[in-house]
């Protein structure tokens, strides 16, 4: 018998177990985290964004990736 030939049984009911388990867990820790500050400009500011606005400062510092990572999000 070689390694690449043995199964594990009900390996897809263990991923989707641990999955929701692992899924329950980040919810139940992060209960209780929220945006901050900054964040919540760049939330509401997002319906208007246009291709200026990502080239434009936030607090006189570029911020660029930050907005690309809220408008993906």
């Amino acid at each position: 018998m070689t390694i690449s030939s043995v199964r594990v049984g009900h390996a897809r009911l263990l991923v989707a177990v641990m999955g929701g388990l692992t899924a329950a867990a980040v919810l139940w820790l992060a209960r209780g985290f929220t945006f901050h500050y900054d964040e919540w400009s760049f939330i509401i500011d997002a319906p208007g964004w246009t291709w200026a606005s990502y080239l434009q400062p936030h607090n006189e510092h570029p911020s660029i990736l930050f907005r690309l990572v809220y408008s993906a999000l």
